[in-house]
This record gives structure tokens, sequence and C-alpha cells, in this order.
């Protein structure tokens, strides 16, 4: 199993299975874009988050799954299996900024 964890193809697989598999926990309490797979991170220091009113009852461990296209995020708590919170995001891009910057 280290072989398998060394391997970087390994871990973009398992990492993907990983993906998908929260992605249909979540699908079975919400309606989610069918058309996109989502990134998908952890909260590892909450403390860090409160200032931001989406994370205001996030814990560490909880998962956060951004859709870029469908500009949608979602705090799930696996424990427990609930949606702790869900939204609309806003993307910015700094290659918009940089063009700007740069006439």
């Amino acid at each position: 199993q280290n072989q398998k964890l060394q391997n970087p193809e390994a871990m973009r697989q398992a990492q993907a299975s990983r993906v998908l598999e929260v992605k249909d926990k979540i699908s079975r309490l919400m309606t989610l874009p069918s058309d996109e797979t989502p990134t998908l991170m952890t909260v590892t220091d909450k403390d860090k988050l409160k200032s931001q009113a989406f994370f205001k009852d996030a814990e560490n461990g909880d998962l956060l799954l951004i859709f870029p296209q469908a500009k949608k995020a979602i705090i799930y708590r696996e424990s427990t299996n609930k949606i702790i919170n869900a939204g609309p995001i806003a993307i910015s891009t700094d290659a918009q900024s940089s063009t700007k910057n740069n006439n």
C-alpha cells in the first residue's frame, strides 16, 4: 500500500474516487450539478475561517466542495451526514487583474 501512495497516478485516482464518494453522499441530501466534478477540500483550521460568515458553523474535518462552473460551494460534515452550509460563490481570476494592471 505504501507503493500505491507514492505513485502519483494512484494518488490522483484515489482522490478522484474520494471526490465521487463524497459527491454521491451529498447528492442524497440535495441536488448537485451533475455535469461537473467539484474540488474537494477539508477544513483544517476553523478559527482562520470564522471571520467569513459562510464558515461560521464549520468545524475542523468538515468537507468543502466547490463547483466552479455552477458557482456553488457546500460545507458537509461526513460524521453526521449533514450539510452545514451551501451557497453561491464569486470566483475572480487573477488574469483579469493582471491584464488591467499591464495597460
